[in-house]
């Protein structure tokens, strides 16, 4: 397993996400930030303009949720500053008062990835959120290479090298996870039953196959796509692809 706090490479970043949020608390974004914690999005609220560009020096995949204009400065006049400094290697999403095709095509001009209008349906925020930080993670950090998964133990989550999301259980998160630590080596079924939530009786290997045969079926189901665990029989288990585990602050 490649843990993104022990990569020292330039050319790479790490993948961990940061969402920053502007500070308005006469508009929705309290329970955006409260929605955006509830899925494992890591948020900053930011207060102006200079805090914005001092947080995206922090190593991360940065998207910044945009819903104000700061007393220093427009939003476009910030995006358009934000580009010119970062390039596209931050994502940037606005959130609009109304669903008026003039105002999406500013925001579009002058830089941003995405608008959504308030109020903001979460669904459609979620969606986009970790669609763009997939491509952010791809561009900036070296990991979208054919042959590399991704697994978040703090999302609950899995994707293939194509960015697709595939919610885990508590259980089939920490199976995985014991499979990436040992870099494609083989685990034994004693090892993986250790991992597993309290429930099954000791030598109860039924519990595990199941887990690992469900989980098989919901990736291939999901993505079209095998997960490239292998069984070896009487030795146990091994995930035979290259996988990260992004690492948080």
């Amino acid at each position: 397993m490649t843990n993104a706090t022990s990569i020292s490479s330039s050319k790479r970043h790490s993948p961990y996400l940061r969402l920053l949020v502007t500070e308005d608390h006469h508009s929705s974004v309290a329970g955006i930030t409260d929605f955006l914690h509830m899925q494992g999005f890591p948020c900053v609220n930011v207060l102006s303009c200079d805090q914005v560009k001092a947080e995206l020096n922090v190593d991360a995949q940065h998207i910044l949720l945009l819903d104000i204009n700061f007393p220093e400065i427009t939003a476009e006049s910030l995006i358009r500053s934000l580009r010119r400094q970062h390039g596209y290697s931050i994502g940037i999403i606005v959130l609009l008062p109304s669903d008026s095709p003039a105002e999406r095509l500013a925001a579009w001009r002058c830089g941003a990835d995405n608008c959504l209008v308030r109020p903001v349906n979460f669904d459609e925020l979620d969606s986009i959120v970790w669609g763009l930080y997939q491509r952010l993670r791809q561009q900036n950090t070296g990991y979208g290479n054919p042959n590399t998964w991704m697994i978040y133990p703090d999302f609950e989550a899995l994707t293939p090298p194509d960015g697709q999301r595939i919610t885990l259980t508590g259980a089939e998160t920490r199976l995985l996870v014991a499979l990436a630590q040992k870099n494609g080596q083989i685990v034994s079924r004693e090892a993986l039953d250790g991992v597993l939530a309290p429930g099954g009786t000791p030598g109860d290997t039924r519990r595990l196959s199941v887990l690992i045969s469900r989980l098989k079926k919901k990736v291939s189901t999901e993505t079209g796509m095998t997960l490239p665990l292998q069984t070896y029989r009487n030795l146990g288990y091994a995930f035979r692809a290259e996988v990260v585990t992004p690492s948080g602050e």
